[in-house]
């Protein structure tokens, strides 16, 4: 079969006509004689496909994989202190549950594309909105607390007084 007794199939043609500058009659012509080459679709680079999965994860997975703020960290060190391994056997049971209620949250605000205060409050009506919220910051209140007294605890610990810190 030559080329000119084919059809063309614009599915399979791998620059669409009037693309890039050139014309349909000149791509045609082109398709017929057989000089056109096959490219391949560049690669992104390493970061571009990092970003685009911390972008569909969220700042919400990218927290519970790296929960070392100064809170958790003072928390750990005074429970390993005082129980020692007694308690690693929960942490093991609450380790998938905590995953499992991130990940369905991600993919909830991913799926609906609202957020948290918004879903309860179409679902539970405002006042249960409310509480969450309220919940919510007072816990973002307590972890900044608790951030701010390890800056100026450490910095302390250096020598510097606490209104630099």
């Amino acid at each position: 079969m030559d080329s000119e007794s084919k059809s063309h199939n614009p599915k399979l043609d791998p620059i669409p006509s009037g693309a890039a500058g050139v014309s349909s009659s000149s791509h045609a012509e082109a398709r017929e004689e057989g000089t056109e080459s096959v490219s391949a679709p560049p690669r992104q680079s390493f970061l571009r496909r990092v970003l685009a999965y911390l972008a569909i994860f969220g700042p919400g997975q990218m927290v519970m994989m790296a929960d070392t703020d100064v809170g958790s960290v003072i928390t750990a060190a005074q429970s390993g202190a005082r129980w020692g391994y007694a308690l690693l056997p929960l942490q093991f049971l609450l380790i998938p549950v905590l995953f499992v209620v991130q990940e369905l949250t991600v993919r909830l605000g991913i799926f609906t594309g609202k957020g948290h205060g918004e879903l309860i409050r179409e679902r539970y009506g405002a006042f249960w909105a409310w509480v969450s919220i309220g919940g919510l910051t007072l816990a973002i209140a307590g972890a900044m607390i608790s951030e701010f007294s390890g800056v100026a605890g450490v910095g302390e610990l250096l020598g510097v007084p606490r209104a630099v810190s």
